[in-house]
């Protein structure tokens, strides 16, 4: 089994050329903060930026414990914020941590359209960060990371259906795992 700290945001919550910092693929590091990129990021949404509600938060939370149950995947620590998510788990060697990620982005949807009566084409960023922890020090780090995260800043019930208020969104910190 290979152990992941796996992340990523929902929809529209960390554009590339956020105030905050952002991940380019194609650049090492945390990358500076970019106006027009940002502006031109939020130009190409097709929907609203999403912020979790409690009860979505709960529901996402859900969806992964049954999931990874379902799948046999050692579900070690998660945080659902309202602008992204945290997971440590364990997964078969031979199943591409791409893959799991895919899989469970898709049942959280999939949850989160069937018991809301909110449907988004879109209620997560494409991607997320994948790293591998080899090393029990690594895993241990990012365990405490995710135990860490602040589960309870969801946005006010009284925003829109969907929950939406940029002033809700938070910084994610990168976990310091030493050895991954």
């Amino acid at each position: 089994m290979a152990v992941y700290l796996i992340t990523w945001t929902t929809y529209g919550s960390w554009l590339p050329g956020d105030r905050r910092g952002w991940v380019d693929k194609k650049a090492f590091g945390v990358q500076k903060a970019d106006t027009d990129r940002e502006i031109a990021a939020r130009k190409r949404m097709t929907e609203t930026a999403v912020f979790l509600k409690d009860r979505q938060r709960q529901l996402v939370k859900t969806s992964f414990i049954n999931t990874c149950s379902y799948r046999g995947w050692d579900l070690r620590a998660y945080s659902v914020a309202s602008n992204h998510v945290h997971l440590v788990l364990s997964i078969p060697d031979k199943l591409p941590a791409v893959k799991c990620l895919q899989i469970l982005k898709s049942y959280a949807s999939l949850t989160l359209n069937q018991s809301d009566g909110i449907t988004h084409q879109r209620w997560w960023t494409h991607g997320g960060s994948i790293r591998r922890l080899s090393q029990r020090s690594a895993i241990d780090n990012a365990i405490s990371y995710v135990d860490d995260q602040s589960d309870d800043q969801a946005p006010d019930e009284s925003q829109g259906s969907n929950g939406h208020n940029a002033q809700n969104a938070q910084s994610i910190r990168p976990p310091t795992i030493v050895g991954g």
